[in-house]
């Protein structure tokens, strides 16, 4: 655990796959009391660090995953009201990932998505689905490459690491147009 004072304000947590499973944290589910005791007593351990007292403050913390380790930003407030557990859940999209450029190809000429961008990076291709994915089109990529659940931020960085192989927009229908009356 990595623990970093901004600010009297502001506290930054880093908590590697081994102290989250120490602190008994899932930011997966929902609110559950092991978490609430588990982010009690690591914020009893990070004021113990900083030389925080916890009276009269309430904080407000934010989650940010990174593959097995989680950044907390930990804001200190000064009135304490009540107690409030909150957890939010990040929102995941499905994405498409094809190790292979063949099966890639496949499923683009089987089963094309309405719209999609396919961005390459040297791991292999990602196809990113403008709207999500019909139980079909899920079941035809789980053949030909791999089904993934991304983060907003890992999808913001395969937009702007990876380079744009394949794009296809969804046309709009077009409107009818009527003659205007006299």
């Amino acid at each position: 655990m990595m623990i970093d004072v901004i600010s009297p304000a502001t506290i930054l947590v880093a908590l590697s796959g081994e102290d989250i499973k120490k602190y008994d944290l899932d930011f997966k589910t929902t609110d559950t009391e092991a978490s609430r005791a588990g982010l009690t007593r690591l914020m009893l351990r990070v004021g113990e660090e900083c030389g925080l007292s916890h009276s009269s403050k309430s904080y407000l913390i934010e989650a940010l995953p990174g593959g097995d380790s989680v950044l907390l930003i930990i804001t200190v407030r000064g009135e304490k009201l009540r107690k409030k557990y909150r957890i939010k859940k990040t929102e995941l999209f499905e994405c498409g990932f094809f190790s292979n450029a063949d099966d890639l190809l496949d499923y683009l000429r089987i089963c094309p998505p309405v719209g999609c961008t396919v961005f390459g990076e040297n791991s292999g291709w990602w196809l990113v689905p403008d709207l999500p994915l019909s139980g079909e089109l899920r079941g035809r990529l789980c053949e030909f490459g791999s089904l993934r659940e991304l983060s907003p931020v890992a999808l913001a960085r395969i937009r702007e690491q990876g380079r744009i192989v394949y794009e296809r927009r969804q046309r709009r229908p077009r409107k009818p147009v009527f003659p205007k009356e006299t």
